[in-house]
């Protein structure tokens, strides 16, 4: 064999040897340029696979994912490759993100043991952070288990995150899984369930719901009315804080057996002050959604709030036992006014000089936009001028006028979560 031809043989045979790393750095380029995913989006998109109870199985396809453990956590994050979905391995999943400490998790992140399996991070089920929500496709379908971090870690589990995860809007309700999308051992997650076991008086809701992908069936098998099923959650509370709590219900029985409850604690749980309303001062129905709300402010000490719905034992009009409800929409917020200021530098200048234009919100979680309005000398109605996002809830803005008259400018907060639009007062500005 000739020279040329023995170095002709021994590109081809490099170029084979490289042809499956190439390969491998050009998907991992594809991933690597994905957009942005904030955590709410992956854990949406990881209840999608859970609801649908998509099957297991290495060889085949969901939505453009394989449907096994590392499809589907490539599904959760959104992996593509040249604009198409793309399955990595546990093999390869680290290389689009990076490692965490255990006690940082956070929703969306990912537990993964090399070569072996993955599971997409949903939550701390405790506040010790002993045990957490995991999302798997594991067989024989997709579902949500709790899981216990140190057996984890000890098995080989490391926590990873994905690199193109962004910040999530910050949390505005006091109430974890208030849609009751989230479900393991037959129940909702991080809601106790007392009168009964949570598989017996749970149950998911399709049918009816207001928001999510399910609502929460709450049955009571009791043909006595003083047997209660309950479904109640804890939350921290601040001191002389005014509180909101709401929860989305309908009742096929007697709405006064239905009870929205708040119940404030001090740190040694002892209750400081309760508040509750029944389902028959809202006129719930039987098959329609209705909200049912109360409000109350947090006494002194008080450090925690209980929020619960209690279903009452029943007999129905054609004598059968028991009682049932559904829920959706559980929120505990902080009610306190929101307000929106606007100043400006001086009253008074000439044509093409600037002025400052300034503002503050105040509102319980400082987050959205502002829209600042205008009217000129020259108009009869007021224009959108800007919007400025909300950091710290402070604004400014410059301003230059290009003509002579008075100009008026006010402020409209946009909102965010449950509290509503609310528009500054006007300032004005004389331009000579």
């Amino acid at each position: 064999m000739g020279s040329g031809r023995r170095v002709r043989m021994t590109s081809l045979r490099r170029v084979a040897l490289l042809a499956p790393a190439v390969v491998l750095a050009f998907l991992l380029l594809g991933v690597a340029s994905a957009s942005a995913i904030t955590r709410a989006t992956i854990l949406a998109r990881a209840q999608v696979w859970v609801d649908r109870q998509v099957p297991y199985s290495q060889t085949k396809w969901y939505g453009g994912y394989r449907t096994d453990c590392s499809g589907f956590n490539s599904m959760s994050w959104q992996l593509t490759s040249s604009g198409h979905p793309l399955s990595l391995s546990t093999r390869t999943l680290h290389s689009v993100s990076t490692t965490v400490a255990p006690g940082a998790l956070l929703p969306g992140d990912a537990l993964i043991k090399h070569n072996y399996h993955t599971r997409v991070f949903y939550g701390w089920l405790d506040a010790s952070h002993t045990k957490y929500i995991a999302y798997e496709q594991t067989g024989p379908v997709t579902k949500s288990s709790i899981k216990d971090l140190a057996a984890d870690l000890a098995f080989g589990y490391v926590p990873y995150r994905y690199k193109h995860i962004t910040a999530a809007s910050p949390k505005w309700n006091g109430v974890t899984n208030p849609t009751f999308d989230v479900w393991a051992s037959g129940a909702p997650v991080w809601w106790q369930v007392s009168g009964g076991a949570g598989s017996w008086v749970c149950t998911r809701s399709v049918g009816i719901k207001k928001s999510g992908h399910n609502a929460l069936g709450l049955l009571n098998p009791s043909a006595r009315a003083r047997d209660l099923v309950e479904v109640s959650q804890t939350s921290r509370v601040a001191t002389g804080t005014p509180y909101q709590v709401s929860v989305w219900a309908c009742s096929g029985d007697d709405p006064a057996g239905l009870v929205l409850q708040l119940r404030f604690l001090d740190a040694s749980g002892r209750t400081l002050a309760t508040t509750s309303t029944t389902g028959a001062s809202f006129s719930i129905e039987t098959t329609a959604l209705r909200q049912m709300s109360l409000s109350a402010t947090a006494p002194a000490d008080a450090t925690s709030a209980t929020v619960s719905v209690r279903l009452a034992g029943g007999v129905d009009a054609s004598g059968t036992a028991g009682t049932s409800a559904v829920l959706d929409d559980f929120r505990l917020f902080d009610a306190s006014p929101v307000r929106s200021a606007i100043a400006i530098s001086k009253p008074a200048t000439t044509r093409r000089h600037a002025v400052t234009v300034r503002g503050q919100v105040t509102a319980p979680v400082l987050y959205g936009t502002v829209r600042i309005y205008m009217l000129r000398p020259d108009r009869k109605k007021p224009i959108a001028l800007l919007d400025k996002k909300l950091v710290g809830g402070a604004w400014t803005m410059k301003f230059s006028p290009g003509l002579r008259g008075t100009y008026k400018f006010t402020a409209k907060y946009l909102g965010y979560g449950p509290w509503g639009s609310v528009t500054s007062s006007a300032v004005t500005l004389r331009v000579k």
